[in-house]
């Protein structure tokens, strides 16, 4: 019987399964070791929050068995390379897969980033194309709260405004991809508007067409999801022309028009901005910050004579960084810590003749509890039978 031949091994084969083994080795602990060592080939401070702090040592049974928890958080956002491995993914998904979305940014035309959220009733697309609107009961309670915070206001010779900061694919859908245009039908704040056209008392200010008649000029950022100062002074222009005239038949204070003519604009050159940042990206794209001065600073001159102004108290979030800019050239503004709901008994000890509420209109539904402390403070001074 013929035996089979044995198949001849070759010289560098086992050489070659050292190399593979070490080479996986380094894979796996080449992380560590840079983690040990502080050392990131790239910026990690693109989530825009606070990373998980070490835990401390256990010291009952209720803090060990929180332990692996915390440290599996502590680790998740600290382990070595994460940064670089995430922009490597990034780049991997937009240049090789060509990607138009990573995470919660949508990659649009000529450059342009957008923010998106999966959670539809905070979606900034979602609301432009008309998919998701605000239910009958948000509607009923968010009126019900400005109204009652209008008359509040009238009883102290306040004029209240709701601001609405209009979302970025609102004002320039065609830098939106393909395949994001809206459905045969209204979309969230044209259906907002209608309502409280119908039945809200406040001033309720929406600025898109203010925006839109001035889309030719840059008014929002290209790679973040804010408005410029130019776009904040715009929209602040039908602001002002809204409210001016309620506070001159109080007498409580005098608005001048707000004028671009006013303010030498200079546009500077900077990396990319909030959403370039969530995707690691800030670095490799550009974007334009513009600059206004005021050619008539009347409020360094108010400021240098000691003048008593009225008070204006906004509440906004982060798109009422660039208002006290040009609200200061008319009133002492107070400004309050972002997204913080209203406080009946800080505005009154401000004694403004403005209150304003600034809201981005992706977080409509959030005006429920940003309004809510008013519906407290009515029964509380309903007296008890």
């Amino acid at each position: 019987m013929q035996s089979q031949p044995v198949a001849s091994r070759s010289p560098f084969a086992q050489p070659m399964q050292w190399v593979l083994a070490v080479l996986f080795l380094l894979v796996l602990l080449v992380p560590s070791v840079v983690q040990l060592c502080g050392v990131e080939l790239h910026r990690s401070d693109f989530e825009l929050r606070l990373k998980a702090e070490f835990p401390g040592i256990p010291t009952t049974m209720r803090d060990l068995s929180r332990f692996p928890k915390q440290f599996d958080r502590w680790y998740s956002d600290h382990f070595g390379l994460r940064a670089t491995m995430i922009r490597a993914y990034v780049l991997a998904k937009y240049h090789a897969m060509g990607a138009i979305q990573v995470n919660k940014v949508v990659f649009g035309r000529d450059g342009w980033l957008f923010f998106t959220d999966a959670d539809p009733t905070t979606d900034p697309i979602a609301s432009y194309r008309g998919t998701t609107m605000l239910t009958p009961g948000e509607l009923a309670a968010i009126t019900a709260n400005l109204n009652a915070w209008d008359a509040w206001c009238r009883e102290r010779a306040i004029v209240f405004a709701l601001f609405i900061a209009p979302n970025k694919s609102l004002i320039f859908p065609e830098k939106l991809p393909p395949g994001t245009a809206p459905v045969p039908r209204p979309n969230r704040l044209t259906v907002f508007m209608e309502h409280m056209r119908r039945y809200a008392t406040p001033l309720v200010v929406d600025p898109t067409p203010r925006l839109l008649a001035h889309k030719d000029k840059p008014i929002y950022f290209r790679t973040d999801s804010h408005w410029t100062s130019l776009g904040a002074m715009y929209a602040l222009q039908a602001l002002q022309e809204a409210a001016a005239p309620s506070l001159q038949a109080l007498g409580t204070a005098t608005w001048a028009p707000l004028a671009v003519e006013d303010y030498v604009m200079s546009e500077i050159p900077r990396a990319g901005g909030d959403l370039a940042h969530m995707i690691m990206m800030v670095d490799d794209v550009e974007d334009t910050y513009v600059h206004l001065t005021p050619l008539h600073d009347r409020n360094a001159t108010a400021v240098a004579d000691g003048t008593p102004r009225p008070r204006a108290v906004l509440y906004g979030d982060s798109f009422s960084v660039f208002l006290p800019q040009f609200l200061a050239q008319d009133f002492e503004v107070i400004t309050t810590p972002q997204n913080k709901a209203l406080d009946p008994a800080f505005i009154e000890s401000q004694q403004p003749a403005l209150l304003i509420l600034e809201i981005v209109e992706r977080n409509l539904p959030k005006l429920v509890e940003r309004t809510q402390a008013i519906q407290f403070l009515s029964r509380q001074s309903v007296p008890k039978p």
